[in-house]
């Protein structure tokens, strides 16, 4: 059993499937997001077209009612010739508008909601017990619009809507002010659109979309696979399949490697048979054998330390601090990034020097280097040369940052105050700190050249406070 899933493993790995995955998988992915974009846009739609024609509809209701006669509609029901004109009207208006749902008028007050018309299903001239029943009664009003009462009532919303359940029903429901003659709220034209009903429509519209995308995403997916396989995934194979033969140890083995790779059949006309050339050439054309490669591999790395390196105090070189900060440069460029530079200006290495000599000097050096190393343990150091030294605060490092900064210059305080030590063991060094500012700066050297001005102001408040050798 372990043995089949480990094959499965195989598999999956190899790029003759993980490809074909990654294409469908990704095309399916595209296509699931357009089609939530899509849907979501039919919905927006509906809901806007919707609105434009509850618009109209309550613009013609609140027109062909008196909101001066609103209690009289109440109390004269179905008898007045007047009510039975605008009850048949607002089912003449129902008909013409085949996405109304329900079409009403309400009059809502703190108590609840009395209503004034509600159609039935179908008209008819005499009304039924129901409706009479109905007409006039008082019902508690339910969220949404329970707690919308003052805003209805106040008859400054041309056009509210919301959507909400009802009896197990999901409703856009949009209400508009009736006013009487002095312009205050009389009663609501409300009209309800099926939500329900919305979004079917627009899922199957949706459903029917994604059906033919999908089929004509197939019938690419299938053509790409195929010419894919011709002339990617196969010619890949053989070449693989010839390099797992190549053996290293013996002259003989690299000659065999070369008629292996002369034998690989490619054929592709294109990069793979490209690399395929370059590679033959270049073991025709390598003398060396892989354990020399190594070796120079090993020595350039070794190269690389040395220059990257300070020779004295083992922390990063100047050569190594331009590195550094060209990488951070390309960074800036291509994302936000966080960074601080601190400076560091050893005072009185040269009366040290001149004093006690290079040795004590350079011993001066290294410790004051070692109370910056020890301070800032997450981040690099730099020496930029003689005794000037350089940090590059990211991360944890970067958020502490005026904690350490502080910390570092009562190390320095405290050892140069210290009477009891002899002079080239008191370190003490100025320092300046600067952040980088998105939009201010424009480059890693922007930031250094302030941290740098900072350093020299610290430097000439020492020279004033403790006068200076130099």
């Amino acid at each position: 059993m372990n043995q089949f899933f480990a094959k499965i493993g195989r598999k999956l790995k190899s790029l003759s499937v993980r490809l074909p995955f990654l294409f469908i998988g990704s095309s399916l992915l595209v296509l699931l997001l357009m089609l939530n974009v899509q849907y979501g846009k039919l919905e927006q739609r509906m809901v806007n077209e919707y609105t434009r024609m509850a618009d109209g509809i309550t613009q013609l209701i609140t027109n062909s009612i008196d909101g001066d006669r609103i209690d009289e509609y109440v109390k004269g029901k179905f008898v007045t010739d007047e009510y039975n004109t605008i009850n048949k009207y607002l089912y003449s208006l129902r008909d013409n508008y085949p996405d109304v749902y329900y079409l009403y008028v309400y009059k809502i007050t703190p108590e609840g909601a009395t209503v004034v018309f509600d159609l039935d299903d179908e008209y008819s001239e005499i009304p039924t017990q129901e409706s009479l029943d109905w007409i006039g009664s008082t019902y508690e009003l339910d969220e949404p619009f329970a707690s919308k009462v003052d805003i209805l009532m106040s008859g400054k919303e041309d056009l509210f809507y919301a959507v909400h359940t009802q009896d197990d029903e999901y409703l856009l429901s949009y209400v508009a002010p009736i006013l009487d003659s002095k312009g205050n709220y009389a009663a609501s034209a409300c009209v309800d659109f099926s939500m329900a009903e919305m979004h079917a429509e627009n899922l199957n519209f949706t459903i029917s979309l994604g059906l033919i995308l999908l089929g004509i995403m197939a019938l690419i997916l299938f053509i790409c696979m195929l010419d894919m396989n011709r002339v990617l995934i196969k010619p890949v194979n053989n070449l693989i399949n010839c390099i797992h033969g190549f053996k290293y140890d013996t002259n003989e083995d690299r000659n065999r490697n070369v008629k292996l790779l002369e034998g690989c059949v490619v054929n592709t006309d294109n990069q793979i048979e490209e690399l395929r050339k370059s590679l033959l050439t270049s073991m025709k054309d390598t003398a060396s054998s892989l354990s020399e490669l190594t070796m120079v591999r090993d020595e350039m790395n070794e190269i690389t330390e040395i220059v990257r390196k300070d020779a004295l105090t083992s922390v990063g070189s100047k050569a190594y601090y331009d590195e550094v900060t060209e990488k951070l440069q390309k960074e800036m460029q291509e994302k936000e990034v966080e960074f601080a530079i601190v400076m560091i200006d050893l005072n009185n290495l040269k009366k040290v020097n001149d004093t006690y000599g290079h040795d004590k000097g350079n011993a001066f050096i290294i410790n004051s280097c070692r109370i910056a190393c020890r301070i800032y343990k997450k981040s690099p150091v730099f020496r930029l040369g003689g005794d000037e030294f350089v940090v590059l605060l990211q991360g944890k490092d970067y958020e502490k940052r005026n904690e350490l900064l502080e910390e570092l210059k009562r190390e320095y305080e405290e050892s140069y105050n210290d009477s009891s030590k002899p002079e080239y063991e008191r370190y003490s060094a100025s320092l300046g700190m600067a952040e980088f500012i998105p939009g201010k700066d424009k480059s890693v050297e922007d930031t250094f050249k302030r941290a740098d001005g900072m350093m020299y102001s610290s430097k000439k408040e020492f020279k004033a406070k403790y006068g200076s050798y130099r």
